[in-house]
């Protein structure tokens, strides 16, 4: 059994109180509801911040967010840049995005010489191929496309549009380095055979390979 706060009633249930003295102290804290608060905030006070003076929704912040931030800074800043910019403490390079851009592309620089060339680990005494060097070339693919914009992305055998396309020599394209024996890319610029597009012919992938057979590939049927 348990006994009423206020009037030491015994009460059957799990309660603090009895329904009686309940009703009265529910009462009385409708009294200091709302204005009747002593705690009680006027909301449509305004209030201003207080460097900027700007107004500011929250009654309880002292400043707007630009001027609370500019303060965080002020008390981080530790470091500064070589290029003269302001540093805060999660940076611990020491330097700025740009600073540091320019010293990694560098290092990166000096990376890619040490193994350029014969200092590759793959180097194989400049054994790849002239045929290689010269359709990776950047001048070349441009030439491709040129011809492929020409006659505009259509097959010359088929007349198909579209697909995968090949800008095809009338002369073997191998024939033309053995016949002016083109040993490197300067002796490859000279040719002009090579760079004429009177002598490329846009064809698809299946018209190529019948001009090609040695590029076929055996496709082995399911009996």
């Amino acid at each position: 059994m348990n006994k009423c706060i206020d009037c030491n009633k015994k009460i059957h249930h799990q309660a603090i109180r009895c329904i009686s003295c309940n009703a009265i102290y529910f009462s009385k804290s409708k009294m200091f509801k709302g204005k009747n608060n002593p705690n009680f905030k006027n909301w449509k006070s305004k209030h201003y911040c207080e460097d900027c003076g700007k107004l500011l929704n929250n009654y309880y912040a002292k400043r707007c967010k630009f001027c609370n931030n500019i303060r965080q800074r002020k008390s981080i800043i530790i470091k500064y840049c070589i290029c003269g910019k302001q540093l805060f403490r999660y940076n611990y390079s020491g330097k700025c995005k740009s600073c540091g851009t320019k010293e990694s592309y560098k290092l990166n620089k000096r990376k890619r010489l040490n193994y350029e060339g014969s200092k590759n680990p793959n180097w194989k005494n400049g054994f790849t191929p002239i045929y290689k060097k010269i359709r990776n070339n950047k001048l070349y693919k441009i030439l491709i496309q040129e011809v492929l914009k020409r006659d505009n992305y259509t097959c010359g055998m088929c007349n198909k549009i579209g697909n995968k396309l090949h800008a095809h020599h009338k002369l073997l394209f191998s024939f033309i380095v053995k016949l002016y024996d083109i040993k490197t890319l300067k002796q490859a610029f000279i040719c002009k055979l090579l760079w004429d597009k009177n002598w490329l012919v846009t064809l698809c992938d299946k018209c190529h390979q019948t001009i090609h057979p040695e590029y076929n590939v055996e496709i082995k049927v399911k009996s």
